[in-house]
């Protein structure tokens, strides 16, 4: 038996037609909901290009567009859940749905908002660090630091949603662990320091590190207790406890890769003497103030073509912790090469680039 048929089996006439009046009218209501959430990516875009008429495409397109199912399943689930209010005169639908819709509003809200963040440090971040001259890992840190964030105050709303006191739990777990022995706050360190290792990262699985005492080593597994390395030439298996390796300096290897970058300019005629040596000058200015650019082995080919042309090959070196940093990087690098074009257009030195910016991963070496 159906919900309506079983909610209206028992009314008198006079009420079973307004009790199916208020269902088609919610199924309706529900149903624009469900079109809103789907259509709000094509609404915020109006919206952007109504505050900024000249930059909302740009700034939608940066921002907005790579996050546009972020933005529908979050939307939807807010509209669903203002108009889920409705129900809540059926009382045992109500109490069962309404708990799995507030964690979709937590869930997809935390999501969109940690997307969000993502998206403005990739586009407006790396010009600041570049301005005040920070090391790129400052982004990461500060993305890490926001996605924390985010989850923590994701759970404490849910908790308020569902009338629960996160805060006083977690007070009154902060008084039993006074009473905790000395072997179970062994234990906790453990737990603490392999959550340490998960949200800095100083090494992952498949990275070569070097110890303190010498030992070099290939990480297999990081544990929540201990971390074990695999001993190069003798092939033994080293388990080092968290608390250890937080607190210790370790050499790693495998961060020590290199990517060499070529980028390749045409320019439209012959250059003279002075214009070849302001275009090796800003290649070089370019990446002397970028944290993680090699800018010392920078290095600029000029040569002039048979068919009358000047082809300048620049080489850059990025220099990177792991493949966020490297991409950060290569960001920067982008923001450089803008502004070598744009200071040899000042100088009516008008270039092509016929061939795409190459990548190439230069070999760690152990």
């Amino acid at each position: 038996m159906s919900i309506t048929n079983m909610l209206t089996e028992t009314l008198p006439d006079s009420l079973q037609n307004l009790t199916v009046i208020r269902w088609l009218v919610f199924s309706c209501v529900l149903m624009l909901a469900l079109l809103l959430g789907r259509l709000a990516p094509s609404i915020l875009r109006l919206v952007f290009r109504r505050i900024a008429p000249r930059r909302g495409d740009q700034i939608y397109s940066e921002v907005a567009m790579p996050i546009e199912s972020a933005i529908r399943i979050a939307v939807t689930f807010i509209l669903v859940s203002w108009i889920w209010i409705w129900l809540k005169r059926y009382d045992e639908l109500y109490e069962f749905s309404r708990p799995l819709l507030d964690l979709g509003v937590t869930i997809s809200f935390a999501w969109l908002v940690s997307r969000l963040i993502h998206q403005l440090l990739q586009f407006y971040g790396l010009s600041l660090i570049k301005r005040l001259r920070l090391a790129d890992e400052v982004l990461l840190a500060v993305e890490m630091a926001a996605n924390i964030t985010i989850g923590v105050l994701a759970a404490l709303t849910f908790a308020q949603m569902r009338g629960l006191n996160l805060i006083t739990a977690i007070a009154g777990l902060g008084l039993i662990g006074g009473g905790i022995t000395l072997a179970a706050q062994r234990i906790v360190e453990q737990l603490l320091s392999a959550i340490v290792l998960y949200l800095d990262r100083p090494f992952v699985p498949g990275d070569y590190i070097r110890m303190t005492n010498g030992e070099l080593g290939k990480v297999e597994a990081i544990g929540f207790r201990s971390t074990r390395v695999r001993a190069l030439a003798k092939n033994t298996l080293f388990v080092y406890p968290n608390s250890i390796l937080v607190t210790t300096e370790i050499e790693n290897i495998s961060r020590g890769k290199k990517v060499v970058v070529m980028l390749q300019l045409d320019f439209e005629k012959i250059l003279k003497p002075h214009e070849r040596a302001l275009v090796v000058r800003e290649a070089k200015n370019s990446t002397a103030s970028l944290l993680g650019i090699d800018a010392a082995n920078t290095n600029v080919a000029i040569e002039d073509r048979p068919d009358g042309k000047t082809q300048a090959r620049l080489v850059f070196f990025i220099l990177g912790s792991h493949e966020n940093s490297l991409d950060f990087r290569k960001r920067l690098l982008s923001v450089a090469n803008d502004q070598i074009a744009t200071v040899l257009a000042r100088h009516d030195l008008a270039f092509t680039t016929n061939e795409p910016t190459i990548y190439i991963d230069a070999p760690m070496t152990i």
